[in-house]
């Protein structure tokens, strides 16, 4: 796994700005990794952008983009676990947790 502050600092020389480019690079790289199945495994990684994100700018293309297709993709058990990570979500004290765990369920 490849830290977003990798691709933004190492990779891009960017700083943590909404308008930077590592958000589409991020937005692509979190793609990819669902369109090579990863399934509930990527909502680990995308926990981990989201704790790390500054501005809402940031974590919002991700939720809406990624996220959102991504449960709406899931059925059976594999939907049953996501569901309850986004639960568990709703739950954390960490405010773009909670707000991606609300976007998600009111889409």
């Amino acid at each position: 796994m490849v830290p977003r502050d990798r691709v933004r600092r190492e990779m891009l020389h960017e700083a943590d700005t909404a308008a930077g480019l590592n958000i589409d690079l991020i937005e692509v790289i979190a793609s990819w990794g669902l369109d090579r199945r990863l399934g509930n495994g990527a909502l680990t990684r995308i926990e981990g952008f989201l704790r790390e994100a500054s501005v809402d700018a940031l974590s919002n293309p991700v939720i809406d983009d990624v996220v959102q297709p991504l449960i709406a993709s899931l059925d059976g058990p594999p939907r049953t676990h996501a569901l309850a990570v986004l639960a568990r979500w709703a739950d954390e004290p960490d405010p773009r947790l909670r707000a991606a765990a609300g976007r998600v369920r009111s889409a």
